[in-house]
Formats: structure tokens, C-alpha cells, sequence
């Protein structure tokens, strides 16, 4: 590989991408004033019953080239991810054409 492209020297490793999908987690937490109980001084305090693990998920895959990050993309609910997804539908749009960048109000 090093001998293919110059040992880093070469323009094409440019072309190089990776990419990892990974799930977001959600949490919802109980305030202080949500999880506040009155009780009697002779009572005793009630046990605190603790929630799931979070509220929902989503899977992201983030794609990183030479230069650092390239695009992060949130995955479709239930959807397969395979290959032909990946070079069919996601690489040409968020890798190889993302969207443009927004002017600020000074440039424009």
C-alpha cells in the first residue's frame, strides 16, 4: 500500500475514505424538583424506582478522510445498511458532494 501510493506522498490518498456507524443514545433525566417526595419524619424514605437505559436511538455513521472529518450521517429507522447502500446513496451525496457551507451575513 505505502509502495502504491508513494509512501503518503501521492495526490490519491485523497481519494482514501473510512467511515463506522454507531448508536446514539437519548437520556431523558428526572429534574430535581420531578423526583421530589413529601414524607413524614417517621417515615421511611420510598425507594426510588430507576428508568431503562434511555429514551431512543439512532444510528450515525461518521466518514473521515486525510484531512480529518467528512460528513456524519443519520441512518433511516430499521433500514439494512449494506455496501450497495453506502456506494449507490450515501458516499455520492454527504462524501462527494456535500452541502455547501453557509455564507455569514458579512460575506454575503
Amino acid at each position: 500500500m505505502l509502495e502504491k501510493y508513494i509512501q503518503g506522498t501521492s495526490k490519491a490518498v485523497y481519494n482514501i475514505y473510512t467511515g463506522d456507524e454507531s448508536w446514539i443514545y437519548a437520556y431523558e433525566p428526572e429534574t430535581k424538583q420531578q423526583s421530589t417526595v413529601w414524607v413524614f419524619q417517621d417515615e421511611a424514605k420510598p425507594t426510588k424506582v430507576v428508568r431503562g437505559r434511555s429514551t431512543s436511538k439512532q444510528m450515525i455513521a461518521c466518514f473521515f478522510g486525510i484531512n480529518g472529518h467528512v460528513a456524519t450521517v443519520a441512518l433511516e429507522q430499521r433500514r439494512t445498511v449494506n455496501s450497495e447502500w453506502y456506494t449507490t446513496i450515501c458516499l455520492p451525496e454527504e462524501v462527494f458532494n456535500p452541502p455547501l457551507p453557509k455564507k455569514k451575513a458579512h460575506e454575503r
